[in-house]
């Protein structure tokens, strides 16, 4: 299998679940217009778990031809190709993106603190170290989650370089074994964490400001914590691998339409979840070691979506259709920018603002419901555009130029 069907539907839905999710932060709440209320209930809290579908969908992406290589009893892939392809694909456009919000922020926004510190951790992808430098600038919140995306792609090579020196005959359930362990070490480091890592309670709280929301955020939000998301993927990734090199199984499965059967059932279990978790907060609470973004479920019943949508007719075909495969490829850039446009119009909109809901009910008419859904339109076409323009001038033409000379 040279291309995983069904695994730009979950990009695409994973994307859209974030913008959706900091567009509803922006929506004025009034009781009378049901509206507001069933759209904030969806998306404010759960859909913000769109960033688990990342790291589950990354890990399943990165370990793959791991994977392949240790199942066909072949050499553990280059490490050198690998981090080359890494840097290719982050690099150019967060760089682009951190460079402009931090040229917003020295403009605009009044003096954050800790500038130089946050600066310097953002372009050597160590924000998510300390609370101070969690979030990189004010001005694009998301940036956070990617130096913990590249700390999971440092992981990885590690723990697999593990697996494949395993002695003995190379094994899926040998190496399924083995990851098991490996999860269960990274939840005793992340044990370790919550408890000797935790920051005192002064200014701690999102009423003090991103820094001090950052404090509240820690240190549930850890890199070695989303390692365990990523690692969910990880089992997707080896069960495609094996069950690509089986094609007997794959194909008395495909007749007893179970891959279609746990496809459709990882989504609705995915869906449901969310629906169930509208008014709860999406960390701390229905979470294993208090990890955000409800895990081990949500990121468990994705894992579940990517293993047997590949092999699916019905449900890769519903993942994959244009416009899903449209938006995932340009979802990094939307990842990047939208915030960004968001705080840049705030600026001009000034009732455009972050919470916006936390008003008096009064306050608040149809039109100004009318302006939020203009201006979130506007927001998400230019940030659709910004996106396509970066994908087609800045990401595609690197990365091509990266993966011809790999060969």
């Amino acid at each position: 299998m040279t291309r995983l069907r069904g695994v730009d539907g979950i990009r695409a839905i994973a994307c859209l679940l974030i913008v959706f999710h900091h567009l509803s932060q922006r929506l004025p709440y009034q009781a009378g217009l049901p509206f507001c209320g069933a759209f904030q209930s969806v998306f404010l809290h759960p859909a913000q778990a769109g960033v688990s579908v990342f790291f589950v969908l990354s890990g399943m992406l990165l370990s793959w031809p791991f994977w392949r290589s240790y199942l066909n009893n072949e050499a553990m892939p280059g490490l050198k190709s690998y981090a080359i392809k890494r840097a290719a694909r982050i690099i150019p456009a967060f760089y682009l993106v951190l460079i402009v919000s931090f040229i917003v922020e020295a403009l605009f926004v009044p003096e954050q603190g800790y500038t130089s510190r946050r600066i310097i951790s953002a372009f050597t992808f160590t924000s998510g170290f300390h609370y101070t430098t969690f979030f990189p600038t004010i001005t694009d919140g998301p940036l956070w989650s990617i130096s913990f995306e590249v700390f999971s792609y440092l992981l990885l090579p590690l723990f697999m370089f593990g697996m494949f020196v395993l002695p003995g005959k190379r094994k899926f359930q040998y190496g399924l074994f083995y990851w098991v362990l490996a999860l269960a070490f990274v939840f005793f480091l992340n044990s370790l964490i919550i408890t000797y890592l935790q920051p005192d309670n002064i200014n701690r709280g999102w009423q003090y400001g991103i820094i001090g929301g950052a404090k509240f955020w820690v240190p549930y939000f850890n890199p070695v914590a989303f390692f365990a998301h990523f690692a969910m993927g990880i089992f997707a990734a080896g069960f495609i691998v094996w069950i690509d090199i089986h094609k007997e199984i794959q194909a008395r499965l495909s007749r007893l339409k179970l891959f279609d059967i746990m496809a459709f059932t990882g989504l609705a279990l995915f869906f449901l979840i969310l629906w169930t978790q509208k008014y709860a907060p999406p960390f701390f609470r229905f979470s294993f070691q208090h990890q955000p973004y409800y895990y081990p479920f949500l990121a468990s019943s994705v894992a579940v979506i990517l293993a047997f949508a590949p092999y699916s007719r019905i449900a890769s075909k519903i993942l994959a259709n244009g416009f899903f495969r449209f938006t995932a490829k340009i979802s990094f850039g939307l990842y990047l920018w939208h915030y960004l446009i968001l705080q840049l119009i705030n600026l001009f909109v000034p009732e455009y603002r972050f919470l916006a809901f936390i008003i008096p009910a009064d306050a608040v008419d149809i039109a100004g419901i009318g302006k939020w859904f203009g201006l979130s339109v506007i927001a998400v076409s230019v940030t659709y555009i910004l996106a396509t323009v970066s994908w087609y001038a800045l990401e595609k033409p690197i990365l091509d130029r990266v993966h011809k000379k790999d060969g």
